[in-house]
């Protein structure tokens, strides 16, 4: 893989035309070091109009050699089905590559593909976002060097999609293969490796999995509890405690941009004997004191990602680009794998 400097501009070839893309392309204008300049659709008038919409200065193209000619890198928004071929397809043509999650179908052709991409020196990303976000690199900072502790994750919505929307399929869609990744992701990233999992499903009368709780362990005795759902709106928020006290980060747990840190009542040391009772303990019993306290806002840290929130994600693939690497540092190829393969268990439960 040939490698640009951090000031260099990267040529970005789109493939897909649909919301991710869309997100994707506006995104890729806050970030100056990156230039949309090629679309790639099955149809040339789709990926045209694509670029008209979006004010590209890049060529639509229905031919994938034609696509790679325009570009040195690409970011591949299609159905979850097409992903492997399109990215054996970089990888041969030596385009680092940033792919939609999941990144394949299933973990012997994550596996596969990963693998092919370390041979022949190409970067392949998943696009897992989240964990590019200020909030959550603040998050992770901030838990680096206390004991295991336990997450509660939540991503759950009514699914505001089409009815011939892949995420409906239950072969390709779902909420475990569409959601679930967010909160392994962030399990795995605070909290270390999964050493197991117990998986409750709720499934719709065509066998499609809509709501989801995932039950980790993880080395070291840390717990997580995921819950997901298409059918139904739930607290959308990351919560994570230790010794330190309660940290929460959103809403959203996905796109939070704040932080709340609420530290735990320390515990008085054991005494032998009775105890005395003081103007501090007197001052604590009054009713009307201790609702004023209550009342007390905890001041949330705001740690913003800007006019997008794909914008960090994009950076952090331009800056790997730069730096020659093969993997970024922030979704690394054994997460993806880890994540493919809880996914696959989940979703054979």
């Amino acid at each position: 893989m040939s490698r640009v400097s951090a000031q260099e501009s990267v040529r970005l070839g789109i493939v897909g035309t649909g919301a991710m893309a869309s997100e994707m392309a506006r995104a890729t204008a806050t970030i100056p070091q990156l230039a949309v300049t090629a679309v790639l659709s099955r149809s040339a008038d789709r990926a045209d109009a694509f670029c008209k919409l979006h004010s590209l200065d890049a060529i639509g193209c229905s031919d994938i050699g034609d696509f790679f000619d325009q570009t040195d890198a690409v970011y591949i928004a299609t159905p979850p089905g097409q992903h492997a071929a399109l990215l054996d397809n970089a990888i041969d043509a030596g385009k680092p590559a940033l792919c939609e999650k999941p990144l394949t179908g299933s973990p012997e052709e994550t596996g596969r593909v990963l693998s092919k991409a370390r041979a022949q020196g190409v970067l392949v990303m998943e696009a897992i976002w989240t964990l590019a976000l200020p909030a959550y690199r603040a998050l992770k900072t901030r838990t680096a060097h206390s004991r295991p502790g336990f997450l509660q994750f939540d991503f759950s919505y009514p699914l505001n999609a089409s009815d011939k929307s892949h995420y409906l399929d239950p072969e390709n869609g779902g909420v475990l293969l569409d959601r679930a990744v967010y909160g392994y992701a962030a399990a795995i990233h605070l909290l270390g490796d999964v050493v197991s999992q117990s998986v409750f499903v709720t499934r719709n009368a065509d066998g499609l999995d809509t709501s989801a709780e995932l039950r980790l362990e993880h080395e070291g005795h840390a717990r997580s509890l995921i819950t997901l759902a298409f059918d139904r709106v739930g607290p959308n928020l990351l919560h994570l405690s230790n010794e330190f006290g309660l940290l929460t980060l959103g809403p959203s747990s996905l796109a939070g941009e704040t932080l709340v840190h609420r530290p735990y009542p320390k515990l008085a040391p054991s005494q032998d004997g009775p105890k005395r009772i003081g103007l501090k303990d007197r001052l604590k019993s009054m009713p009307a004191l201790r609702r004023l306290k209550a009342r007390v806002p905890t001041q949330p840290e705001f740690f913003g990602f800007g006019a997008s929130s794909y914008a960090p994600i994009l950076q952090e693939f331009q800056t790997t680009i730069a730096q020659g690497k093969i993997q970024s540092n922030i979704v690394p190829h054994d997460l993806s794998e880890r994540v493919s393969r809880l996914t696959h268990e989940a979703r054979s439960q």
